[in-house]
């Protein structure tokens, strides 16, 4: 089985998460959270389905203008990368994939775009 959804705007990279933390102890798990069920709505207006483990999961980043930015200064893609961990843990929390662990999800790797007015993400799930 094969399903996918969009993420339309951007997540939270490692930057913004790191500076949550040191802003206070309990920033950063708000920020997750708050990253974590802009996915989840995603994955339900997607009406996806539980899948069988292992998947494979590919994810497209397609970087654009950031809100309160009058300048398009796109973000380093492990800045951008480090949102995974919000996809992974929305798609375990809503019992698409079992878990996040190696043996149930297979990276599938990333692919990167830039889209100045548009920016969303693409995620695959597909089972191996």
């Amino acid at each position: 089985m094969r399903q996918e959804f969009v993420i339309w705007g951007t997540l939270d990279g490692v930057n913004e998460y790191v500076d949550a933390c040191r802003s206070h102890h309990m920033s950063g798990a708000r920020m997750k959270r708050a990253n974590q069920e802009v996915v989840q709505w995603a994955i339900k207006a997607a009406g996806l389905r539980p899948m069988r483990c292992p998947v494979a999961v590919h994810i497209t980043w397609v970087e654009g203008l950031r809100p309160g930015r009058s300048r398009f200064v796109p973000r380093d893609r492990d800045n951008i990368a480090f949102a995974r961990k919000y996809i992974l843990d929305a798609l375990r929390e809503q019992g698409i994939i079992r878990d996040d662990s190696w043996d149930d999800v297979l990276d599938a790797g990333n692919s990167y775009m830039l889209n100045r007015n548009d920016p969303k993400i693409k995620v695959v799930i597909e089972e191996v």
